[in-house]
């Protein structure tokens, strides 16, 4: 199965979605809109501080690093064997045989932040303007 097909792309979304926790948060976004603004906000603080801005990553990257750093809103895998066992069981996207654990890795990550933009503009929100 292809990464851009609507079923994985749905996939994903519905993964970043029940993975969202923001218990123990001083305030709790309701609904998906104010959910999905919290977490630029959380990235933002936690990630675009001036050295990372200036170290000449993009935007993925960076929000990938958030995502592997592990969000504090955002409860995803962590292992290896529960990311993969995530794409394989959940996004229904098997492991080619001449890819690595860590391309497999990696993958999950970029179609993370791929959907999470896809999220981002379904409601209204600008990500990249958010972030300035």
């Amino acid at each position: 199965m292809k990464t851009n097909c609507t079923q994985v792309k749905k996939a994903v979304q519905q993964t970043l979605i029940d993975c969202m926790n923001f218990d123990g948060q001083d305030e709790q976004p309701q609904g998906l809109k104010d959910q999905l603004t919290f977490i630029i906000q959380d990235f933002v603080r936690t990630h675009l501080y001036d050295y990372n801005r200036k170290s000449r990553k993009s935007y993925q990257e960076l929000f990938i690093e958030y995502l592997r750093d592990g969000s504090s809103v955002l409860n995803l895998p962590f292992y290896t064997d529960d990311i993969i066992e995530v794409m394989v069981n959940e996004w229904n996207l098997p492991q080619p045989e001449n890819k690595t654990n860590e391309d497999s890795i990696r993958l999950f990550y970029i179609l993370l932040h791929r959907e999470f933009i896809t999220l981002c503009n379904k409601n209204n929100i600008d990500f990249y303007t958010l972030t300035r």
